[in-house]
């Protein structure tokens, strides 16, 4: 059977606001673009070139100003509404203002669907290790709650905010010292950059100066605590430790007390007297919000029935498959634009904002121009 399919390409200029059109090219043959699966517990295929269904693709941005590539399986007869698109948007978060843009299409990998909203809704934390020693060493991460790493630098994610324990031990085999570090973590979802930490130096004669990160006198009472003593210092940023009598290594803690909440975050640190120390574990860390625990991938899957009635997964957060199984590139382009096929498989739910129906096991093959 001889089958035509015609292909629409557009994309979106988006210093104008302009969409500019490619010639509909023929095609003989078994139609390239496709989807078929069950919908709404009917078996539907959908084919370019059949029963008046094309193939279109667009670009542009989104509300969150973030750039997505849409494929769409469009029907043109005058009568018939039926549609079904597929939105890939993909990012990361460096920071709460700043997004950084991942690459557009991984093949293997689990994407997801996700509301058009922030905030985030887990952290991934990414540890430094700044332990220092002699010879071979193993280290050992417990994130708590049962997980943990032997990683030197290892990544994890806390699907909630709050205080989170952590707790480094480095096992220096070579001089057969072991050293352990265990501190909170505070996750704040609206002020993530914003953690309270300490930096410190030797300035000569086991003197150590600490300088406050992200908090100041006007706001928070420090309290420093060390060889069991405990010293308050309530004025600037920074506080000089007393001198130790001898080298070795000692754990010390800021208490920092908001005055206004009385709310209280402690930081410890491990500091080595000794200008060569044999044994030592300290880290550091950073935090990234991300809206899936497993991927920064995002997909949107919009389907229009045949009666009209627009369904969409944006209106549902949910971590349920879908996969891009292979990627190639397609022998027909827009002007300076990269044309690629993309298979699919996979199973969502879509909304018309009141019923849910059920898009489930649909294999399918989409153009995206980009």
């Amino acid at each position: 059977m001889r089958s035509i399919i015609y292909f629409i390409i557009s994309f979106a200029i988006l210093t104008t606001g302009c969409k500019t059109k490619e010639d509909p090219i023929g095609y003989i043959g078994t139609a390239e673009f496709y989807a078929k699966g069950i919908i709404n517990n009917k078996s539907v295929l959908i084919e370019a070139g059949n029963n008046n269904f094309i193939m279109q693709t667009e670009n542009g941005k989104d509300s969150l100003n973030i750039n997505t590539y849409t494929g769409s399986l469009v029907s043109t007869c005058a009568n018939c509404k039926e549609k079904l698109s597929i939105t890939i948007r993909n990012f990361e978060i460096g920071n709460t203002s700043n997004w950084l843009l991942d690459s557009v299409f991984k093949q293997g990998i689990i994407y997801s669907y996700y509301k058009d909203e922030l905030p985030p809704s887990a952290y991934k934390i990414i540890l430094k290790n700044e332990s220092v020693g002699i010879g071979n060493v193993d280290y050992k991460w417990d994130f708590g709650d049962g997980f943990g790493s032997l990683s030197t630098d290892p990544e994890f994610v806390f699907k909630t905010d709050g205080k989170k324990n952590i707790k480094l031990t480095a096992d220096f085999k070579d001089v057969n010292c072991s050293s352990t570090i265990e501190t909170p973590v505070y996750i704040d979802g609206n002020n993530l950059n914003g953690y309270i930490d300490y930096t410190y130096q030797n300035i000569g004669n086991n003197v150590f100066r600490c300088n406050v990160i992200n908090a100041d006198s006007s706001t928070h009472k420090f309290v420093w605590q060390y060889l069991n003593q405990t010293n308050s210092f309530p004025k600037g940023n920074y506080f000089d430790l007393p001198a130790f009598a001898n080298e070795g290594v000692y754990k010390v803690d800021l208490l920092a007390i908001n005055k206004s909440t009385n709310d209280t975050t402690l930081v410890s640190k491990n500091l080595a007297t000794a200008a060569n120390t044999n044994c030592v574990s300290n880290f550091s860390y950073s935090l990234i919000p991300i809206r899936d625990t497993l991927q920064f991938n995002k997909v949107i899957i919009d389907y229009t029935a045949p009666d009209g009635t627009y369904y969409s997964s944006k209106y549902l957060e949910q971590f349920t498959g879908f996969v891009i199984q292979e990627i190639t590139n397609y022998k027909d382009m827009v002007t300076v634009k990269k044309t690629i096929k993309v298979k699919v498989l996979f199973t969502c739910n879509v909304s018309d904002g009141t019923t849910t129906i059920e898009l489930k096991d649909i294999n399918a093959v989409f153009a995206f121009s980009y």
